[in-house]
């Protein structure tokens, strides 16, 4: 059997053909940096992993977040339904150092 991918064309999971039944997208949340006059749609299982995606994206271009700044999001699953209050989150990120070590072989201690 040969294994092939897709991409959910909602919420952007990818997909494995050997994956036991058909796809279902996680809930639908709307996010917006605070006091945000537009929502943007994550799909996650909850409202703290929404602002996590969100916060990734939000950070894609200049890495504030990365680089010891923190957002403000707000997450709802209904924007429409002014009962639901936006359950807010405060954002930051981290980078986690990542190190390697390649054995040298005498042959090629030689050539350096």
């Amino acid at each position: 059997m040969t294994m092939t991918m897709s991409q959910c064309p909602i919420c952007k999971k990818w997909v494995f053909s050997l994956h036991r039944g058909p796809h279902v997208c996680p809930p639908k949340w709307f996010c917006q940096e605070a006091g945000g006059l537009s929502d943007t749609v994550m799909y996650a299982h909850n409202a703290e992993t929404a602002a996590i995606k969100y916060a990734e994206q939000w950070d894609a271009d200049d890495h504030p977040l990365l680089q010891g700044e923190t957002v403000e999001i707000w997450v709802c699953e209904d924007p429409t339904d002014e009962a639901e209050p936006f359950v807010k989150f405060c954002c930051s990120g981290d980078t986690i150092p990542t190190y390697y070590a390649r054995e040298i072989k005498p042959a090629e201690e030689d050539k350096s």
